[in-house]
């Protein structure tokens, strides 16, 4: 089962069609640990960069528990139906410890990976606000966030709003510079660990398949799609994608295509991963999420390959039957020493025209999986990871991740429970920008398979003038249906 949480609140949100706009890129003064962004020169007057560096007191540097500068500024950004593309190049020097990360309003989008020192890397967002819905725009605030633990510097150059979606990126470049394509969605939580270096295997499918392929022995393809170009779904297939959270964004998925011509007893879809390498020095994590509906006959495994022995692949992870219309998370750790050398999503199916599987956000992380569980109903927030909770993206504004006092006057906590101080960490949604009546954000956690009844027991905090309500819902997910029960109000 898992818990939606659900606020009312009031409000209207700005109205305005922005054209080309200045953010008023700035120091964020109150939220800045002894370090300051610096401007430097750009290639176009549009394009600002700025470049934060080691101060000359390092004494000051040292003693500051979290040495970090923000920069931030303010655009006008409508819903995720209609994003606006944030571009910038940037390059630290240093260790893995230095670091830069993205926020829309509050809510941490990118970070940075470990790449080359000296390499620039080039990246574009789509950024949206979860406070208002279609085109309409409303003032969001966006921030960059610099991390520096030692005698370094980070380069933000060339940053540039634009309010159309991001354009794709050529596969091939004849460019030295390394490029970093993002669909971003600022209510998900991202975890901060780096990708494997497997070219092709990390995948959101919002260009292609990347380097996965179909198994020989497949009878039914798998393909991508858009939930706006299947006029069956959220009844045959998702409604909207993991990535993005929403119905343009592209999933890969596999079921019996309508009108059916001729049924088959069985299926088999297999996808296949690029090769991994053959030796690592430690284990990776394979992580993905999928959505299984409708399917009672049908098994979903993840099959590990052994030195491209793909005679006797062996199952080590495996989902079958209706699993509700929600994206589900998956991992399976990868340990050195098996010489494995490719992983395979395998469906085997017994379909009815209602039937499907569907796949998003394949990565290959490095180090081990974050514990089983971690993913647990049971959370503190105390981890960035929030115990796999998230923030439904259907919802019109968001649940986010917070500490000390929220950031609204006169209203929330100045404290978590948990620790009972402002370091202490729990999740809050609020009004700090205008909502409408019957407006909702949902946080949801994981699914779970209790054997014995469960007693749930939180913790909440509520104050301000026409706050709405705050639900609980369970949601069971039993075949072919989901049933949604409310426990508390």
């Amino acid at each position: 089962m898992f818990v939606l949480l659900i606020v009312y609140l009031i409000g209207i949100a700005a109205q305005s069609n922005i054209p080309k706009e200045d953010p008023g890129w700035r120091n964020d003064v109150d939220n800045s640990q002894n370090l300051e962004w610096h401007p430097s020169s750009s290639i176009t007057t549009d394009k600002q960069s700025f470049v934060l560096k080691y101060p000359d007191d390092k004494e000051t540097l040292q003693s500051s528990e979290q040495p970090s500068a923000r920069l931030i500024g303010t655009a006008h950004l409508a819903s995720r139906d209609s994003p606006s593309c944030l571009t910038f190049a940037y390059q630290i020097t240093g260790d893995k410890s230095n670091k830069l990360s993205v926020f829309i309003d509050n809510r941490y989008i990118w970070r940075s990976r470990l790449v080359q020192e000296h390499s620039q890397i080039q990246v574009q967002l789509n950024i949206s606000s979860t406070t208002t819905t279609g085109s309409t725009r409303t003032a969001t605030s966006i921030a960059f966030v610099g991390q520096l633990t030692d005698n370094v510097e980070i380069k933000l150059e060339n940053i540039l709003i634009n309010h159309q979606p991001c354009p794709s990126i050529p596969k091939k470049s004849n460019k030295k510079r390394s490029v970093e394509t993002i669909k971003s969605s600022p209510s998900r939580t991202i975890r901060s660990v780096t990708s494997k270096a497997v070219p092709g295997y990390d995948c959101t499918f919002e260009q292609d398949l990347c380097g996965w392929t179909h198994g020989q022995d497949s009878t039914l393809d798998w393909f991508r799609e858009q939930a706006v170009s299947n006029p069956l779904s959220g009844v045959v297939g998702p409604s909207y994608d993991h990535t993005y959270g929403n119905s343009t964004g592209y999933y890969v998925t596999t079921r019996v295509q309508i009108p059916v011509g001729s049924m088959n007893d069985y299926d088999i879809s297999a996808l296949v991963s690029p090769r991994l390498p053959d030796t690592t020095a430690g284990p990776m994590c394979a992580d993905w999420w999928y959505m299984m509906h409708g399917t009672d006959d049908t098994e979903l495994n993840l099959f590990l390959v052994a030195n491209e022995n793909f005679t006797s692949p062996k199952s080590f992870w495996r989902r079958s039957g209706d699993q509700g219309r929600h994206w589900q998370h998956g991992q399976l750790q990868i340990d050195p020493g098996n010489q494995i050398t490719r992983v395979i999503y395998d469906v085997f199916a017994i379909w009815s025209i209602r039937s499907e599987v569907s796949l998003d956000d394949l990565t290959l992380l490095d180090g081990p999986c974050i514990k089983p569980d971690f993913y647990s109903i049971d959370c503190t927030f105390e981890e960035e990871h929030i115990c796999g909770y998230s923030s439904d993206p259907t919802g019109q504004f968001s649940w986010h991740r917070g500490q000390g006092s929220t950031p609204s006057a006169l209203t929330g906590a100045s404290e978590d429970h948990t620790l009972g101080t402002a370091q202490g960490h729990f999740m809050y949604t609020e009004s700090s920008s205008p909502q409408r009546p019957g407006y909702k954000a949902r946080l949801m956690s994981v699914f779970e398979e209790p054997e014995k009844g469960r007693c749930l027991e939180f913790w909440y905090h509520m104050y301000g003038q026409n706050i709405g309500q705050l639900n609980v819902y369970a949601n069971t997910n039993t075949s072919n249906n989901d049933v949604r029960t409310l426990l508390w109000s």
